[in-house]
C-alpha cells in the first residue's frame, strides 16, 4: 500500500489521522513469527503487543516472548501491554549506555558488526525503534558474548 501506491507512511498518517507510529505498526504486523500472529489473528494479543513483539529482530525470540506474553511470563496469565513492554524491557532489550567495551569496535570475530553497524543496534533501525531512545541492544544474548570476548581480550593483555 505504502510505496507501489506512492504513499507515504507520512502521507498516509496525514490522511487517516493517525500517528506515523500507528502506522508503521499496523504495516509491520505481518511480519510476526507464526506463534505471535495465530495469537493476534485469535484476539489473545492486541495491536499493541503485536507491535511490541515485531520489533523483535530474531523470529524464534518472538515467539518464546509471545508465549511469555500469552502465559505471563511467570504469573500464568495473559500480559497487559504495561507488563509486556516492560518485559520485553527487562528480558529482550539491553541499554548500551556504560557498556565495558568501545561501541565501535567489533569484538565477536563471528560477528561482521560493531554495536554501532549491528542490526540489532537500536539506532540503525528507526522504523524499529524501541521508543524514543537508540542506545539500546536487542539481541542481549550476543551482548553478554560481547562483554565475556571483551573480558577475555582484557584479561590476556594484563598477562602479557
Amino acid at each position: 500500500m505504502i510505496k507501489p501506491n506512492g504513499y507515504t507512511v507520512t502521507g498516509v498518517a496525514k490522511e487517516t489521522k493517525k500517528s506515523k507510529t500507528v502506522i508503521r505498526d499496523g504495516l509491520r504486523l505481518k511480519e510476526l513469527s507464526g506463534v505471535a500472529r495465530k495469537a493476534l489473528r485469535d484476539s489473545k494479543i492486541n495491536k499493541s503487543i503485536g507491535a511490541l513483539i515485531v520489533t523483535i529482530p530474531d523470529k524464534k525470540q518472538q515467539d518464546k516472548f509471545a508465549k511469555e506474553v500469552l502465559t505471563g511470563g511467570q504469573h500464568g496469565e495473559p500480559m497487559s501491554v504495561r507488563k509486556a513492554k516492560e518485559w520485553k524491557q527487562q528480558h529482550y532489550m539491553k541499554e548500551l549506555k556504560g557498556a565495558p567495551f568501545p561501541l565501535d569496535q567489533q569484538i565477536d570475530p563471528s560477528w561482521p558488526h560493531s554495536c554501532l553497524t549491528c542490526p540489532h543496534f537500536n539506532g540503525n533501525t528507526p522504523e524499529r525503534r524501541q521508543g524514543k531512545r537508540s542506545d539500546i541492544c536487542l539481541n542481549p544474548p550476543h551482548y553478554k558474548e560481547q562483554e565475556r570476548l571483551y573480558e577475555m581480550r582484557v584479561s590476556a593483555k594484563t598477562k602479557e
